[in-house]
């Protein structure tokens, strides 16, 4: 199976500041030049994250498929009040990409979810990463991991893909 861009979460990006949302180190990419070995961390100034209106609503399309009525399981075992911690593990070396709309998933399920983000889109990762953490009601994440990691893994595996046709053009 392709791993490209494998992210999980374990219990235990949004790319607009807002609330619940604090910005950890390592946010921008460490990049490496190939031929030179320079490395420097830089971000594309050029490239603006999408606004959340343009994807709120396909998240929640998502929610809906992915849930439909209800999880039945965390209702009927899971303190829906309780809250909880779960981090966002990088499964493989990959690019981040999709944050903001994972993020989204979860504030669609619980608006008080806290978020800490340590590497935002673009950033390469190694397993083992921890991406986010994130704080909130123990039945939003459970029943939002499935929608959000759907989300970061596709989008994560386009731009670890990417990134290596890029790398391999540069050589």
């Amino acid at each position: 199976a392709n791993q490209a861009g494998s992210v999980v979460a374990q219990s235990g990006g949004d790319a607009h500041q807002g609330p619940g949302i604090r910005r950890g180190r390592g946010s921008a990419a460490h990049v490496r030049d190939r031929r030179t070995g320079a490395g420097t961390t830089s971000v594309n100034p050029s490239l603006e994250p999408l606004a959340a209106d343009d994807y709120r609503d396909l998240v929640r399309r998502a929610l809906a498929e992915d849930v439909g009525r209800g999880d039945i399981t965390t209702t009927g075992t899971i303190d829906g009040s309780r809250r909880v911690h779960g981090v966002l593990l990088a499964k493989c070396r990959c690019v981040i990409a999709g944050l903001d709309v994972a993020v989204e998933a979860f504030r669609q399920l619980d608006a008080a979810i806290e978020i800490t983000i340590h590497h935002h889109d673009g950033a390469l990762c190694v397993p083992g990463t921890a991406v986010a953490e994130i704080t909130g009601r123990a039945d939003a994440l459970l029943i939002g991991e499935r929608t959000a990691l759907n989300f970061m893994q596709r989008l994560s595996g386009i731009a670890t893909l990417t990134r290596q046709f890029v790398d391999a053009a540069a050589d």
